[in-house]
């Protein structure tokens, strides 16, 4: 079992596709129990039906965050996790406040006691995105315990992921959480792959919902079809679970 947690700092990097994805991924694994959709200004996640994502308010009418909402959160993740994985999406108003919750807590080691993987995915976008989410991953990567397992999303929607030197991207750490993997979402042609993308986010449908579907056309389900197995292949080759 797992806890599946998306966090970045910065917003607009496509943490809700993210998660997204690896809800729709893990279902069809039959391995998930429930989704939280904890962004207090854009509920993108929550807006997706047949994944029954439930939101979480985690934050007054004055904007000040409830800690005790987070408590509520975490005890379902422990109700929820107990044969199957859950997945939390936070926005870049909860990134911060959910990460100090977790760590001041110390939820991450209580997880890991009652047998439940705490799995933290995070995106790091290519082009002018990619000094603030590699500065947000670091700054994660420099908090979070060995306990803890690392999935990072590369966006090639934004551009290349490259140092300013023009070196390509390559996490690299010594301490912290381990490194499960990685998942490339590799920037395709944005007249017939692009296009397919949003028409299927704007309708809040999930792949598998598009691709039985009639009236969506026949080759652009097949685009579809091209993205979800990509995503899916590089997944099974992430170690989400021990």
């Amino acid at each position: 079992m797992a806890a599946h947690f998306v966090l970045q700092g910065k917003g607009g990097v496509g943490k809700s596709f993210v998660a997204y994805l690896a809800a729709q991924y893990l279902r069809d694994q039959e391995k998930l129990a429930g989704c939280f959709d904890i962004d207090q200004e854009n509920a993108t996640f929550a807006q997706y039906a047949s994944l029954a994502v439930q939101k979480v308010k985690v934050m007054d009418d004055s904007r000040i965050i409830d800690q005790r909402q987070f408590d509520g959160l975490i005890s379902s993740i422990l109700e929820k996790a107990v044969e199957q994985d859950v997945i939390v999406d936070s926005g870049a108003n909860t990134f911060s406040p959910l990460l100090a919750y977790l760590l001041e807590n110390d939820i991450l080691s209580l997880l890991a006691e009652t047998d439940i993987q705490a799995i933290v995915h995070t995106v790091v976008g290519g082009g002018d995105l990619f000094d603030d989410t590699k500065n947000a991953l670091d700054s994660m990567v420099s908090t979070l315990p060995p306990t803890v397992k690392l999935v990072i999303w590369e966006n090639e929607h934004f551009g290349p992921l490259q140092k300013s030197d023009g070196k390509p991207f390559e996490p690299k750490w010594k301490e912290g959480p381990s490194l499960a993997g990685r998942v490339m979402l590799e920037k395709r042609n944005h007249q017939t792959f692009g296009v397919d993308i949003r028409n299927l986010l704007a309708s809040r449908k999930t792949f598998n919902e598009a691709l039985a579907s009639p009236d969506i056309p026949l080759l652009e389900r097949q685009r579809l079809k091209i993205l979800r197995d990509d995503v899916y292949r590089q997944l099974d080759e992430v170690q989400l679970w021990n």
